[in-house]
């Protein structure tokens, strides 16, 4: 089986956008559940799963191998949004905040 360099880097790029969006919307939605916007929360909260769930499939659709790279290039940005997120550098997490008292 060939592996085509470009095709994989794309589905992982692509991943990785699908993975940003999805993680700045969940930081986003956070933050109007926790300003009791609920309504505008769950609306986000449909739309950020419904746009991640069409992405996956339509990296299904492409083959095995874009839908695992992809998943690793959204796995990648999790970890980047949680870490722009953190304010203290030993609290990655953010467990600092719940258990400081």
């Amino acid at each position: 089986m060939e592996i085509n360099i470009l095709y994989a880097f794309g589905a992982l790029l692509g991943g990785a956008v699908l993975g940003g969006a999805f993680f700045v919307a969940l930081r986003i939605n956070v933050k109007l559940y926790a300003d009791g916007r609920v309504l505008p929360a769950i609306v986000l909260h449909m739309l950020r799963s419904i746009i991640s769930i069409a992405g996956f499939i339509g990296f299904a659709a492409l083959g095995a191998l874009p839908l695992i790279v992809s998943l690793g290039g959204f796995l990648v940005a999790r970890h980047i949004v949680i870490r722009s997120e953190k304010k203290n550098p030993s609290d990655v997490y953010g467990t600092a905040r719940v258990f400081s008292r």
